[in-house]
C-alpha cells in the first residue's frame, strides 16, 4: 500500500483507493467549564488531585441546573471563522445516551442535529510526501470539507490498576474514575470523507492543530488528551468490479487516537485488513458470514502491536435516542458581535 496515494494492491494489481474521513475533538482552552463554574484541566495547567476540579453539576446531582459559558461559545464562533464555515444564528443542545462508567448522566450534551457552525474547508499546510526521491511533492493536498463544528461535553477518564495479594497468588483488577475533565467544553468537529491517504489525513490534524494553537481556541496537546481524532476508514473498489461494490457500505470508526503517528498507523493497518476481508484472505475474520462481506465497527487502535482492535459494533443514530436538551436554552449568535469578535483576533477595529 502507498501511504502517500492511499492505493491498495492486490496480487500486485492496484484494488482499493483509501477514504478517510475525521472527527476531531478538542478541548477549548477556557477557564471554566461548559455548563459549571468548575476550572478546567486546560486552566490549572498541571496534574491535579482526581475528582477536585468538580461541581455538583458534574457529577449530575438533582437540582443543580447548567448555565452555558460564554467564553466556550466565543472560542467555538472564532474557530468556525478561521475554518470559514457558515455560523448558525440559533443552535440547539441534545441529549446523546449512552451508558459508561464516567458519564455521570447517562448522557452526553452535544449538538448532532443542530450545530453551531457548517461548511467549511480546511487545507493542509504541508505537502504530501513521496516515495519517489527524483520527484518530490511540491503541489499542497486538496481542500477537505468540513461538515458541521459543534459544542458538547467532555467525558470523564477512566484508569485500570491491578494489584496483587500479599501472598501473590490472586490478582485484583480496579477500574477507578477521575471526573476533572468532565463537563469540560469540546469542539468536535466533523469533516467529509474528503481524504484520500493517511500521509492526507496526519497532515490535516497537523495543519488544525496549528491553527487551533494560533487563535488560542486549544492548546492542541494530543498527548495530554487535549486534541482527540477518530477515524472514519472505508475503501473503495478501484475496478468496478461487482464482487467489490458491496464494500462501499462497510465503515470502520477507529477512536481516540492522541497522536499524528497513531492517526497515520492505525490508517494504514485499518485500510490493509478491510482489503484482506473483502477480497476473502483474512484468516482472522468469520469465514461463516455470507456475501457480501458488510461491517460496521467501532475499534480502538493498540499501540505496541500496531493493530486496530474491535470494541463493538456500529452504533447509529437511533441507538443513541437523540433528544432535544430542555434545561439548555439555544444559543443565539448575535451578528454584529460576531463579526466584533472575528475583527478583533485579525486586530482590526469594528465600527
Amino acid at each position: 500500500m502507498a501511504s502517500d496515494t492511499g492505493v491498495i494492491s492486490y496480487n500486485k494489481e492496484p484494488r482499493f483507493q483509501t477514504v478517510i474521513g475525521l472527527e476531531v475533538h478538542a478541548q477549548l482552552d477556557i477557564p471554566q467549564k461548559l455548563f459549571s463554574s468548575a476550572p478546567t484541566v486546560a486552566a490549572v495547567h498541571s496534574a491535579s488531585t482526581p475528582n477536585t476540579l468538580i461541581r455538583p453539576f458534574d457529577l449530575a446531582v438533582p437540582g443543580v441546573l447548567p448555565m452555558t459559558s460564554q467564553a466556550a461559545v466565543q472560542a467555538c464562533v472564532l474557530t468556525a471563522a478561521a475554518l470559514q464555515c457558515e455560523i448558525a444564528p440559533v443552535s440547539r443542545f441534545e441529549r446523546k445516551h449512552y451508558h459508561y462508567a464516567d458519564l455521570p448522566f447517562g448522557y452526553q450534551v452535544t449538538q448532532q442535529r443542530w450545530p453551531m457552525a457548517r461548511n467549511g474547508v480546511i487545507q493542509s499546510s504541508q505537502p504530501l510526501k513521496t516515495k519517489k526521491k527524483k520527484q518530490p511533492a511540491t503541489e499542497l493536498p486538496p481542500v477537505v470539507r468540513i461538515d458541521r463544528i459543534q459544542l458538547e461535553q467532555d467525558t470523564g477518564k477512566t484508569t485500570t490498576s491491578t494489584r496483587k495479594s500479599p501472598d501473590g497468588t490472586t490478582t485484583t483488577t480496579h477500574s477507578l474514575v477521575d471526573f476533572n475533565r468532565a463537563g469540560c467544553a469540546l469542539m468536535e468537529i466533523v469533516m467529509h470523507p474528503d481524504i484520500r491517504s493517511s500521509q492526507h489525513a496526519a497532515a490535516t490534524v497537523e495543519t488544525l492543530r496549528q491553527l487551533l494553537q494560533h487563535i488560542g481556541t486549544c492548546n492542541g496537546r494530543m498527548e495530554e488528551g487535549s486534541l482527540r481524532v477518530d477515524l472514519n476508514v472505508s475503501i473503495h473498489p478501484l475496478d468496478g468490479n461487482a464482487e467489490f461494490q458491496s464494500n462501499l457500505k462497510n465503515r470502520v470508526e477507529v477512536k481516540n487516537l492522541n497522536s499524528l503517528r497513531q492517526v497515520q498507523q492505525a490508517a494504514d493497518y485499518e485500510v490493509l485488513r478491510q482489503a484482506k476481508i473483502v477480497a476473502g484472505d483474512d484468516e482472522n475474520h468469520d469465514s461463516t458470514t455470507t456475501t457480501p462481506k458488510t461491517f460496521q465497527e467501532t475499534r480502538t487502535f493498540h499501540v505496541k502491536s500496531g493493530k486496530t482492535v474491535l470494541i463493538r459494533s456500529k452504533e447509529g443514530d437511533e441507538d443513541y435516542r437523540f433528544m432535544p436538551e430542555p434545561d439548555i436554552p439555544p444559543v443565539v449568535i448575535d451578528k454584529v458581535r460576531t463579526v466584533r469578535i472575528v475583527c478583533l483576533f485579525v486586530g482590526w477595529e469594528s465600527e
